[in-house]
Order: C-alpha cells, then sequence, then structure tokens
C-alpha cells in the first residue's frame, strides 16, 4: 500500500470531514469512519470495505471481531496495517488508545503531537503519547 501523491491534501480533507459527521457505529466510528477513512483517503484502498454494512450497535461490532476470529480490535487493524513503534508515527499513521470500553481501546490518526479521534459530538484530539499501539499508512 502506498501513500497517493496528494496524500497530505486528502489526509487534511478526510480530518476536516470528521468534524462535521456525527459519530454512528457500523458508518462513522473509529474503525470504518476514522482509520478506514483514514487509510482510503491517504492510499486509496479501502481496508473498511468488508465491514460495511455489518453492523450498526456496539454489539454488532463485538459480534463482527468474534465472526472474524479476532481477539481485539488492534489484532484486527493488524491484519490490514504494520504495527510499528509509537515513537515512529508520522502524519496520517493510526494509534490505538487504551479506554474502559467495550473494545478496550479506541483508534485515532497522528496529526504531529495530537491524536484526532471521534467524539460523540464530532472529532477531539488526545496526546499521542497516550498510545500503546501504532499501525503505519502506506510507504
Amino acid at each position: 500500500m502506498k501513500r497517493l501523491p496528494d496524500w497530505r491534501v486528502r489526509l487534511a480533507a478526510a480530518i476536516d470531514s470528521i468534524e462535521r459527521t456525527p459519530l454512528e457505529m457500523g458508518t462513522h466510528d473509529c474503525a470504518l469512519g476514522l482509520a478506514a477513512g483514514v487509510v482510503e483517503a491517504v492510499t486509496g484502498v479501502d481496508i473498511g470495505a468488508p465491514f460495511k454494512g455489518r453492523y450498526s450497535t456496539v454489539e454488532g461490532a463485538l459480534k463482527v471481531l468474534s465472526d472474524e476470529r479476532a481477539t481485539s480490535l488492534t489484532d484486527l487493524v493488524g491484519r490490514y496495517l504494520t504495527a510499528m513503534p509509537i515513537g515512529a508515527m508520522r502524519l496520517g499513521d493510526i494509534a490505538a488508545v487504551p479506554d474502559d470500553g467495550p473494545f478496550g481501546c479506541f483508534l485515532g490518526v497522528c496529526n504531529g503531537e495530537r491524536l484526532v479521534v471521534l467524539r460523540a459530538d464530532g472529532k477531539g484530539t488526545v496526546d499521542r503519547r497516550l498510545a500503546t499501539m501504532a499501525f503505519r499508512v502506506g510507504d
């Protein structure tokens, strides 16, 4: 998977669109709306395609993980993107931040020293030092 020549412009547009789109499981959540959306913007590859339309609730998303025999959200992401050291994250790479929710983490996208994340009311940011895993988006 390669980054497109205009990936920076496409990444900026993807991040801007996050702010205008409300959180919705199965269409605009941290996996499909943020992580897969950014991967598609930066590389042109839609890694979220196999999961679109398969869930609309947290319970449904957990069932998809089970159906895919994924031990965690990061296990599933690691099947599509290469894990890398957190300190090597670059603009547009994906990170996992631990939380107490049903998935054990949420996904964000590196935007410099901050990770862009989804909130119920749109986008937010968290310090990238909170990430426990990172995944490379394109070469």
